[in-house]
């Protein structure tokens, strides 16, 4: 017996073990090899642990001990125990190492979340909260790019504000339309973005001066505030959005989608609590210039009694207050509707704007165009904004008590919300 070997005694499947590169031809051939003595049990074992090793087939182990015992001389129920046994050792192996992976994944993940906590509640300077996170999830997550992008409500674009992996010059240079990309995607649909390999996805989109060539797959997570759902997301509560990157290809678990959740909750708040307090400061900041201007207009009214030098002043500051590129002022005749320019401040007269101001002016009620270039209630100012090149109105109704008796329209280049304090 101590001559067989498996080319004589299973020829076919000698050939098929090869041509998978199978490291169970050994293992077969020191147990044909040892049938006859007692070290046979040790080989029978050691190869079905090979076999679970191999992700082949419990069944298909069976049938070779089948095959085998009779031509070894061994008894088939000792044999296909031994094999079986070895199979089920490894198996129980390999999910120990598994739940220990899992394990040590999930304390690296909540260490990883306790730094992310840590650093958006210990300071208010967003910017180092921000790399602090995107280095801590590329660490946890074991990939090669996190990069955080701050949503801008008055223009729709998204603005990196942090990276690790990524070339740091970038970091407030690169800007993303609302829609645009994966990231715009993501940020649009409120929804994360999961990308197994971005050649097969035309929704990722290069850009040039990130070079983005090397990496593959990609987490595109929104950061919502208050959104329980999908059903649930608005515009008004997106944040921003937090990306990651891998060069290879990858099938990201469930659990790291889940993970980046966890973080882009936490990052919701910490980004609103610092964009609050930024804008308190700078609200601050404008009540100054506002009652700055205020003493301007009355010592202009003190000092001359010019009704057009003073209506001039107030359209230039209302242009520096509200940061706007434009602003006019118009008187409206109660009996004839008709409307006259009377100040101006980057601008002239068009007829396009008329129903506009006659709306704030009749309902004394301020009216805001988001996007004139779209606007289903003023068709007309399309052709206003492609050929002035505004994006946003604002008409505001002027009153002498309870008498409105004209507007004043400020107008914006880049897409803007007016808020209730402007």
């Amino acid at each position: 017996m101590t001559m067989l070997s498996i080319d004589t005694l299973l020829p076919d499947l000698r050939q098929h073990l090869a041509d998978t590169e199978s490291q169970s031809i050994v293992l077969i051939e020191d147990l044909v090899h040892d049938a006859q003595t007692l070290a046979w049990r040790g080989r029978a074992f050691c190869l079905g642990y090979m076999w679970h090793d191999e992700q082949r087939q419990p069944d298909e182990l069976a049938r070779l001990g089948l095959q085998l015992a009779p031509m070894l001389g061994l008894d088939l129920a000792d044999l296909v125990s031994e094999l079986l046994l070895g199979y089920a050792a490894s198996r129980e192996d390999s999910r120990s190492r598994e739940w220990e992976h899992k394990l040590m994944r999930q304390v690296a993940e909540l260490d990883g979340l306790h730094h992310i906590v840590s650093a958006a509640n210990s300071s208010l300077d967003l910017e180092s909260s921000l790399e602090t996170v995107a280095e801590t999830v590329v660490n946890v997550m074991n990939t090669d790019v996190c990069s955080v992008f701050l949503f801008d409500r008055n223009t729709g674009n998204l603005t990196m504000r942090a990276t690790h992996g990524l070339d740091r010059a970038a970091i407030g240079n690169i800007v993303i339309r609302l829609g645009e990309g994966a990231t715009g995607w993501a940020a649009q649909e409120g929804q994360p973005l999961v990308i197994h390999d971005v050649l097969d996805d035309e929704r990722f989109k290069v850009v040039s001066r990130l070079d983005e060539r090397p990496y593959r797959s990609m987490i595109c997570m929104p950061v919502i505030l208050f959104a329980n759902s999908p059903d649930d997301y608005a515009g008004d509560q997106l944040q921003g959005v937090i990306s990651v990157q891998a060069k290879l290809p990858r099938a990201f678990r469930e659990e790291e989608v889940h993970f980046l959740e966890v973080v882009a909750g936490e990052l919701a708040f910490s980004m609103a609590n610092a964009q609050r307090y930024q804008e308190t400061d700078e609200r601050l900041h404008q009540k100054i210039r506002e009652l700055s201007t205020l003493q301007r207009v009355s010592a202009a009214i003190a000092a001359t009694l010019d009704l057009g030098t003073v209506l001039n002043l107030i359209v230039e500051q209302a242009v520096v207050l509200s940061s706007s590129d434009r602003a006019d002022i118009f008187q409206c005749d109660d009996e004839t509707q008709n409307v006259e320019l009377i100040a101006s401040w980057g601008g002239k007269w068009d007829e396009r704007l008329r129903r506009v101001i006659l709306r704030s002016i009749t309902e004394a009620h301020p009216v805001a165009i988001v996007n004139a270039y779209d606007d289903t209630r003023f068709p007309e100012l399309a052709a206003l904004a492609y050929s002035e090149g505004y994006h946003s109105l604002f008409s505001l109704p002027l009153r002498i008590g309870d008498r409105v008796i004209g507007a004043i329209v400020l107008y914006t280049r880049q897409q803007r919300y007016f808020d209730y304090e402007q």
